[in-house]
């Protein structure tokens, strides 16, 4: 009676303990979701490392839709597991019981998945869509201004030293990540929209929309690379770029013509370039425009 008494309290004493350990799981980041499939006996995501982790099909029957229509939303994006802990300490390295988008909190109840919608797991990536939008427009900002109080991109250290700690330490973060890479020699797609289009208009006269293909032939300095347009005669240029949860993308692009030259002939013909950026000029009237100013030059 004693033994029995003694075990009742120590359930009770460790009742939640007890029952997370239970019925526990555990979240971890999987890296960017790359494909699936499966064998009829487990269902198996890949990462862009080509790192997998495998589910049951026939433990997590119900829910397999589920997860199926999770994988297709989260695809070519950076993920977490959850592999549950219900029966044993299952690894996370070889299974998963759900996904989500990494990096965010997943309303879980404990269940054999957790309670996140598909509807709720593509309003996540909407709001980091967003905000991701929002942080690249900010370092697309701090890259045009380190840009415009340098008339060349060889020029000494004082452009560098007039950025804000905050700015300088956008342009270092860049130029890190994009070492990583070992980008230098290769064809690249990158995304350019916005603020970068409506620079290529007005500094190159390219009208383009859409990605853009560059052939990466040398760093500058930090983020700044000379590259080359295949899809427009091989033209080289000078450009700013970055990247972003394994997104490459143009920041800005240079003049073609001498920098200092261009932006002091653009003031001649009455242009201000910071209005004609964020004006509503089609990428047509930016481009025309380029031509006035190299045909003063």
């Amino acid at each position: 009676m004693a033994f029995k008494g003694w075990l009742i309290w120590l359930l009770n004493i460790n009742n939640e303990f007890f029952w997370s350990k239970l019925m526990g799981f555990i979240w971890t980041n999987f890296g960017q979701l790359s494909d699936s499939d499966d064998d009829g006996k487990y269902l198996y995501i890949i990462n862009d490392s080509g790192d997998r982790r495998q589910m049951s099909l026939a433990k997590y029957a119900p829910s397999i839709p589920k997860i199926k229509e999770k994988i297709n939303i989260l695809k070519d994006k950076s993920i977490q597991i959850r592999t549950s802990q219900n029966t044993g300490a299952w690894s996370s390295d070889t299974w998963f019981s759900d996904l989500s988008l990494a990096d965010t909190k997943v309303l879980d109840s404990g269940g054999d998945v957790s309670d996140e919608t598909s509807a709720q797991l593509q309003e996540k990536i909407i709001q980091a869509n967003e905000k991701a939008d929002k942080e690249r427009e900010l370092r697309i900002k701090v890259q045009e201004k380190y840009n415009e109080i340098s008339d060349k991109y060889t020029t000494l250290e004082e452009e560098f030293d007039e950025l804000s700690k905050m700015e300088q330490k956008v342009v270092v973060e860049n130029g890190e990540k994009l070492d990583k890479q070992n980008i230098v020699g290769e064809l690249i797609d990158f995304q350019c929209k916005g603020h970068p289009l409506k620079s290529l208009a007005l500094r190159m006269g390219i009208v383009h929309r859409g990605r853009l293909q560059l052939r990466v032939l040398k760093k500058i300095r930090r983020n700044l690379y000379e590259v080359e347009l295949p899809g427009y005669k091989n033209q080289s240029a000078s450009m700013a770029l970055g990247i972003d949860s394994q997104t490459f993308f143009i920041m800005t692009v240079e003049w073609s013509q001498d920098s200092a030259s261009a932006r002091n002939k653009l003031k001649e013909l009455g242009y201000s370039e910071t209005k004609l950026k964020s004006g509503d000029y089609s990428l047509e009237e930016l481009a025309s425009i380029y031509k006035k100013v190299v045909s003063n030059l």
